[in-house]
């Protein structure tokens, strides 16, 4: 994987004699450009020198510094809007860090309107917002698990409401015109494949999931017109197949129906997600988003109360020790691919 990593900052870096057209519009947001990746990449590859101790403060600000090359290259962001000033999101309140179970850590948002780096970002990506005004926090739990990587590591032990991201197999959509895309869909966890019917279940579970502004409706693959087809893996969590309907009836060919796809989709890392809502807007987090949420509450815990941060981190007396441990490695081999593709978004 560091390899990888390598070649994934090999790439970011490549693109700096030449950057995005926005980026490049002026010196100021080209310097900018070119000096926030280059923040970005030493902050994170520090980050792997360090223990947990101190590696949330070098990941969060290296990503927030990524954010801030991502917002020079935006050709949506024009006049001065590129620039950000401040965090834009923020706990809730300020003795939650010290008081609080760290699956309780809430968090607020500033307004769309504001410059803040994760309001200004989230608005760009079409990622929510929940700003103080709304009445509506949200828990570093609900943050966490919009993290691919954090399914079998829960801040809490397992609950009915919890949802996870969902893998959408994009790969293998048929080239042949027809009126729906079939895709696997996974990782469902047990219960809802144990339902007594498991139409339900899994209308149950999809409904936490924005499928796009056209609301594609899912079906089951089954021959039989009978229950939902469940593929139980061996880790316990499963997958199914699903017809999504095109929105005409009309058959599309495989260029159209991909973009159908995207339209309700996540790209992360190569492949494409379904993620939950966090609100009551009806908007699936942006995985950059998710990520920048994360690790600005951790690097709060870090800097703010190094005692209670010490606590969460003691493999010896702490559930959360090796799932923490395994979510900052695990971001540091991740970021990289995703302000990649996030440049390629916005450019």
């Amino acid at each position: 994987m560091a390899d990888n990593i390598d070649l994934i900052w090999q790439q970011l870096r490549a693109t700096r004699w030449d950057p995005p057209a926005a980026a490049g519009a002026n010196q100021e947001r080209r310097r900018t450009y070119v000096m926030a990746l280059e923040q970005a990449e030493q902050l994170m590859r520090a980050a792997g020198d360090v223990g947990p101790a101190a590696s949330p403060l070098l990941l969060f600000y290296g990503l927030s510094q990524a954010g801030r090359a991502v917002a020079s290259a935006a050709a949506a962001l024009t006049g001065t809007d590129w620039r950000l000033e401040g965090h834009g999101i923020r706990v809730f309140p300020g003795s939650a860090l010290a008081a609080a179970n760290l699956a309780d850590v809430t968090t607020v948002t500033d307004e769309p309107t504001n410059r803040g780096s994760f309001a200004r970002l989230s608005k760009l990506l079409g990622s929510p917002l929940w700003p103080r005004s709304a009445e509506e926090l949200v828990r570093l739990e609900v943050l966490w698990d919009c993290l691919p990587e954090s399914r079998d590591l829960p801040l809490r032990g397992g609950s009915r409401d919890r949802r996870t991201v969902l893998n959408v197999e994009h790969r293998s959509v048929s080239a042949e015109p027809t009126p729906i895309v079939d895709t696997a869909v996974w990782p469902l966890p047990a219960w809802v494949m144990d339902a007594e019917d498991g139409h339900v279940s899994l209308a149950e579970y999809l409904s936490s999931f924005v499928l796009g502004e056209r609301a594609p409706i899912p079906y089951v693959l089954a021959s039989d017109c009978g229950p939902p087809r469940f593929d139980r893996h061996v880790d316990d969590w499963g997958e199914v197949t699903m017809n999504w309907q095109l929105p005409d009836g009309l058959p599309w060919e495989k260029a159209e129906k991909m973009a159908f796809l995207k339209s309700f989709t996540r790209q992360y890392v190569g492949g494409r997600l379904l993620c939950p809502t966090v609100t009551s807007e009806r908007k699936s987090v942006h995985p950059l988003m998710a990520w920048w949420a994360v690790l600005f509450v951790l690097s709060m815990l870090a800097r703010y109360e190094p005692a209670r941060w010490n606590a969460h981190i003691d493999v010896d007396s702490s559930p959360h020790a090796v799932h923490l441990e395994r979510i900052l490695t695990q971001a540091r081999e991740v970021i990289p691919h995703l302000v990649a593709e996030t440049l390629q978004e916005v450019r």
